[in-house]
């Protein structure tokens, strides 16, 4: 089992444990001990409950346990549902020392992440990841948020969880699009951090999605660790953390108005895109970095162009609910592969409206 520590964003100096490893599941009941429920409460998807729900229950036999069940999919991470959860997680007799496991994707990790961290001013919550996006992203960071009709995670909240568990048994039953959504994060970190683990990605990602655990544990071991890296130094993302959101402005916004069409991984990687090509549009990196994005990305089985249903007046009339942008439009852009492009320091470049239209209509 490998095992590494998160910083918490509110509290300096402490540290929360990630675990992860094959069959780490069955940790759970040792590390949710310290903190002696008066019950647990296992809050997961309707899916996802027919295929694991039993099994952790029958892992917590030792504790009052509690299945709540919220609806699959990412159109279910709404104020609505938030306020049944809450209302479910009360009626179900929760105090202060309950404890809630939260088990699955990132829609899930999302809605309970923000209802525990906000019924009766928090209670004590672990994550268990099980896909590769919330295993490498969601999970990991404290942020925990829900989506208003405006646009995604508007309404949240930074609050670490006491423990994630990353199992990779969970990834054999991911489907080949799941795979690939979830490698979008990986490759936002390589790409942006690392020119090795580039590398390295070149020689192991699969159209296909074909992996062996090995590969598995070397891809997500090596995310986490560059993220925990840049969280270190600017958790709550003022400057070097901005990293995190590389390809996140435009891709939030082709997300949005695809509705459903297109995953948060499939938007992303046409958002890194776009910012490879601002970057070389702005002559700060030559061709080869678009070139490498759209090879790394298209070799994981990702899309690079924005589909043709979604216009450029929408993406930037839908640009201004996007919560990292304020009066000054900024674009993460990098002048090669591992290194972002900063001035006098700060990260972000800025562009002014037209600049934004040449850059999106060059993504079709």
């Amino acid at each position: 089992m490998y095992e590494v520590y998160c910083p918490q964003t509110y509290r300096l100096n402490k540290e929360y444990p990630l675990y992860i490893g094959k069959r780490v599941l069955d940790e759970l009941p040792k590390k949710i001990a310290p903190f002696k429920p008066n019950k647990v409460l296992l809050i997961t998807d309707s899916n996802l409950s027919k295929l694991y729900s039993s099994k952790i229950l029958s892992l917590l036999n030792q504790f009052e346990t509690h299945l709540v069940e919220i609806p699959a999919g990412e159109e279910n991470k709404n104020f609505q549902n938030y306020l049944d959860l809450c209302n479910k997680i009360i009626d179900l007799g929760a105090t202060k020392s309950t404890f809630l496991v939260i088990m699955g994707g990132g829609m899930v990790g999302n809605l309970a992440g923000f209802a525990a961290s906000t019924v009766m001013r928090g209670l004590n919550f672990a994550h268990i990841p099980t896909n590769i996006m919330a295993q490498v992203d969601s999970t990991t960071g404290g942020k925990q948020a829900i989506n208003l009709s405006q646009g995604k995670n508007l309404l949240g909240v930074f609050n670490d969880p006491k423990f994630i568990l990353i199992d990779i048994d969970f990834l054999k039953t991911l489907p080949k699009r799941e795979i690939s959504c979830g490698l979008a994060e990986c490759i936002k970190h390589a790409i942006c951090q690392d020119e090795n683990f580039v590398d390295k990605l070149y020689g192991l990602l699969d159209q296909g999605s074909k992996y062996s655990e090995e590969d598995y544990l070397f891809i997500i071991k090596n995310t986490i660790d560059l993220k925990i890296k840049l969280l270190r130094m600017d958790p709550k993302e003022i400057n070097e953390g901005k990293i995190l959101v590389y390809g996140h402005t435009i891709g939030h916004a082709v997300e949005t108005l695809s509705k459903g069409k297109l995953n948060h991984g499939e938007s992303i990687s046409i958002g890194m895109v776009a910012a490879a090509r601002a970057s070389v549009m702005f002559n700060i990196a030559d061709n080869s970095l678009l070139e490498q994005h759209i090879d790394l990305l298209q070799k994981a089985g990702l899309p690079t162009k924005i589909i043709p249903e979604i216009t450029y007046e929408n993406i930037i009339n839908q640009l201004k609910y996007d919560k990292k942008i304020s009066s000054t439009m900024d674009l993460i852009l990098l002048e090669k592969v591992g290194v972002v492009h900063h001035i006098e320091g700060r990260i972000g470049y800025p562009v002014d409206k037209e600049q934004l239209k040449e850059i999106i209509l060059q993504c079709y």
